[in-house]
């Protein structure tokens, strides 16, 4: 029987420490995701749709929760637009955005 190994990886952040990032946090201000603008632009999908993927496979949601990414005017982001530097909420339906 072959032992593992642990494999250690880089994470986005530090491989892109020049670059501008997109932050995404909880209602209670705790950062869960930060996104180098650099390494989405470079990614192939330099878009929200991505953001919302990879938020989707880190939180553990039930299939009856709503949730969405609002900016710093409380205004829900758009799939479909270019991120563009800055903080963003993660807001799940019923919980206070004022918090």
């Amino acid at each position: 029987m072959s032992s593992l190994q642990t494999q250690e990886y880089a994470l986005a952040t530090t491989q892109w420490k020049s670059t501008a990032n997109i932050v995404v946090q909880l209602q209670s201000g705790l950062s869960i995701a930060h996104f180098p603008l650099e390494f989405l632009r470079h990614g192939g999908d330099h878009s929200w749709t991505y953001i919302l993927y990879v938020l989707k496979e880190l939180l553990d949601f039930n299939e009856t929760e709503t949730w969405t990414v609002i900016n710093q005017n409380a205004k829900s982001i758009d799939p479909s637009e270019l991120p563009i530097e800055g903080y963003y909420r993660l807001v799940v339906e019923g919980e206070d955005i004022r918090r």
